[in-house]
């Protein structure tokens, strides 16, 4: 019992980090709506078992969404107090990130 209680946290904790690279790469591609059916067949491609509607659930817990349905995930905007100067420096941090991670 208590091992598949690891094995699932794992696999949450996995989930929870794919999908925030997914969603960090997209942002720093300077996306700010996805289609939550893309996302999920992403994460599909990785194994994962998700739809779209189970994903709402988990997108509620991620930095950096606006709103999440089954149809759109919308990306906040960049954080207060950027100024427009560094949005561009800001971008490219965050697609410099996303690539690392994924290159992991």
């Amino acid at each position: 019992m208590r091992a598949r209680e690891i094995l699932e946290e794992d696999y949450n904790q996995s989930l929870q980090s794919d999908l925030s690279d997914i969603l960090l790469n997209a942002k720093g591609s300077g996306a700010s709506r996805v289609q939550t059916a893309q996302v999920a067949q992403q994460l599909q491609g990785m194994g994962y078992a998700v739809t779209p509607e189970s994903l709402t659930m988990l997108l509620s817990g991620i930095p950096g969404v606006q709103n999440a349905t089954p149809e759109m995930i919308t990306l906040s905007s960049d954080q207060p107090g950027e100024g427009a100067g560094n949005t561009q420096d800001s971008a490219s941090q965050v697609s410099d990130m996303a690539q690392s991670a994924t290159d992991l």
